[in-house]
């Protein structure tokens, strides 16, 4: 009944929200070390996730439905709030979580980073224009592929664009720039490529448009039961409000070779995407945590992943162990 709930509860205002136009990483120091401890979302995720050394986190995104809101008059001025899902950005060999900042039709919009009873709250700007110069300075440091601002987690009450301005973070903040800006410099090159084996650049612009042919899911590596993934292709996802979640089943090996431990679910939510045309595009799921939200139990074996791609095209993953 929850997803429902919330699919009724969010749907027009993702429906009407525009694309994400800011982007944040948040680290645990000056260096720009990525947070200790694995992501937990839901926040109550956070009780298993968490070890002595390395308690789990969450964001949370929360806003008040704003006055302009065009649908539903009844929500307006009511709160609002969910756990953000996060892709994945480099900065050499680490890599940190990247979440995306929703443009809704709302006032008093913050981040809740919440971990070992720690809270951070980051409000964003109500203003429009100080909001497009936010977006104007991502896109002046790393181009068309604006690169997220780094902020370093600390307890407390904090402004967006104060911490934006954090000179101590430049640093990191250009190298995960310039890794951005680099691999849109091999996907133009591929589309280079492309023009010359097809006659034009508008052909070519029709093929880059075309679901890719390609569809591909490997593990990058696991880390305790966090799984790192690259997907290829116009991977199907759950559709739900947030963030971007792969439709996704896990397989065990039983005795007779492998069998569904947590199927696919056969429907998607409204509320998000249906798909997302991946080129690279690296997700970190926590397993023991995903079993759990599906009732099931994280016993030591032998599993592997299943995706769905949008033509119907079924790919795994290599086979893995959970201790």
């Amino acid at each position: 009944m929850r997803p429902l709930l919330l699919l009724l509860l969010f749907l027009p205002l993702l429906l009407a929200a525009q694309q994400p136009d800011l982007s944040v990483i948040f680290v645990s120091d000056l260096d720009g070390s990525p947070m200790p401890g694995a992501y937990a979302n839901p926040i109550a995720a956070q009780a298993w996730l968490s070890k002595p050394k390395a308690p789990a986190w969450t964001v949370e995104m929360h806003f008040t439905v704003g006055d302009d809101y065009p649908y539903s008059p009844h929500e307006i001025g009511t709160h609002k709030m969910w756990p953000l899902n996060a892709d994945t950005v480099r900065d050499g060999r680490r890599r940190h979580l990247r979440f995306n900042i929703i443009d809704c039709w709302c006032i008093d919009q913050y981040l809740l980073v919440i971990q070992a009873g720690d809270t951070m709250r980051v409000d964003m700007p109500n203003d429009v224009n100080t909001r497009g110069h936010l977006v104007h300075n991502r896109v002046a440091r790393s181009g068309l592929v604006p690169s997220p601002e780094v902020i370093r987690f600390k307890p407390g009450h904090f402004r967006f664009e104060a911490l934006a301005q954090d000179s101590r973070m430049h640093e990191v903040e250009q190298r995960i720039a310039r890794t951005l800006m680099h691999g849109a410099k091999k996907r133009d090159a591929a589309l280079t490529r492309k023009v010359e084996q097809v006659g034009g650049p508008t052909e070519a612009m029709q093929v880059r448009d075309r679901p890719s042919a390609t569809r591909e899911v490997k593990l990058v590596e696991l880390r305790g039961d966090v799984a790192v993934l690259r997907f290829w292709g116009n991977v199907m996802l759950t559709g739900a409000c947030g963030g971007i979640m792969p439709l996704m089943a896990m397989e065990v090996m039983g005795n007779n070779g492998w069998e569904e431990l947590v199927p696919m679910p056969e429907t998607q939510l409204d509320c998000g995407p249906s798909s997302e045309e991946a080129n690279g595009h690296e997700l970190s799921i926590p397993l023991v945590e995903w079993m759990q939200t599906h009732g099931r139990s994280a016993m030591p074996g032998r599993y592997r992943l299943r995706f769905k791609f949008a033509d119907g095209a079924l790919r795994w993953t290599k086979a893995f162990t959970l201790e």
